[in-house]
Parts: C-alpha cells; structure tokens; sequence
C-alpha cells in the first residue's frame, strides 16, 4: 500500500528539511516520539542508524530507523522493518516563490 501526504510550508527550506533529517529535531516536531537513540557512528545522512519509541494510543512502540537516501534540501528516505512490515518513507522538498512543498 502506497500513501502519500503533502503540505505546504512558509518557511526557509533548509529549516524545514532539517527538521526531518535530524532525529533530534524530529524527535521535537513529532509528539509521539517519546525517546530516541542514535545506533550508528554516523549522525547525520545515508547510513545514519536510530531507535524510536512512541507512544501510540498509551502503548509504546520502538523500532530501528535507518537513512538510506539523503540529497540535502531536496529528499531523504528513511527505512524500518517491523514484524511483517516495511516502513519506506520518503520525503521530498521543493520550494517555489517563498514556501515549500513537503510530500
């Protein structure tokens, strides 16, 4: 199954994609993240490998992130891999006259 989800953002696009590809900002911008851990050497871009935990409905949840795409200001792609499913998420950023379209 294939989900996509846009939203249009007034904001400097290199604050926005930021915010996705640093867990800790992440971890500030999504309010289900209750705690995070970076897993690799690398902290920042491709190869760069993390736990989550969220909390879901009053039950917490924890998986393995890892960043197997990053081309700054323009995408990342973020995999994880829980019992009988792939989370492969990708997100791409595109500004135009002053906002930026996050999908």
């Amino acid at each position: 199954m294939r989900i996509s989800v846009s939203k249009i953002i007034k904001a400097p696009i290199n604050k926005i994609f930021m915010t996705v590809a640093s867990i800790e900002n992440y971890s500030k911008a999504i309010p289900d993240i209750v705690h995070f851990e970076i897993l690799s050497d690398i902290k920042s871009g491709a190869g760069t490998r993390f736990q989550e935990t969220r909390s879901l409905k009053g039950r917490e949840t924890t998986n393995v992130l890892e960043v197997t795409e990053y081309k700054e200001n323009q995408h990342i792609r973020i995999l994880s891999e829980t019992p009988g499913t792939l989370w492969d998420s990708i997100y791409t950023f595109e500004e135009e006259d002053g906002v930026v379209l996050v999908t």
